[in-house]
């Protein structure tokens, strides 16, 4: 019965070893690339006022080299950037982006998550607020 019992404790070894000795380790460069979109992108879409300031930034940043090599590709770049930078303000002034946590107080939620999109009634809300 042991010998059984480590010839399929073997067998299940050497799979295993077979498995493994497949896969290759991804190189330096595709790591760097990956933790990139994974920054970039995370899981999903999610569009933060973080993330398209800091896209906004590096497109000036690439604008102004592409812009001493070819003059019209870097003038769309800067104003790719300009539309960013602008949309990274307004998103973050109107609160349209995912809460990194949510708000509790003794354990419940105190205020849920808005549901879909851009809310509208929300916005007039704050500004309303702001205005009093």
């Amino acid at each position: 019965m042991s010998e059984r019992l480590d010839r399929e404790i073997q067998e299940i070894l050497a799979r295993f070893d077979d498995r493994g000795s497949r896969r290759r380790r991804p190189s330096g460069l595709q790591r760097l690339l990956g933790q990139l979109r994974a920054w970039f992108w995370g899981t999903g879409w999610d569009i933060s006022p973080e993330r398209l300031l800091t896209t906004a930034v590096a497109l000036i940043v690439a604008a102004f080299i592409v812009g001493r090599l070819v003059p019209r590709l870097g003038a769309y770049l800067a104003i790719v950037a300009v539309v960013l930078f602008a949309a990274s303000i307004l998103f973050s002034v109107t609160g349209w982006h995912r809460p990194r946590h949510e708000k509790r107080w003794r354990g419940r939620v105190v205020e849920h998550p808005a549901r879909g999109g851009f809310d509208v009634s929300a916005l007039l809300r704050r500004l309303r607020r702001w205005f009093r």
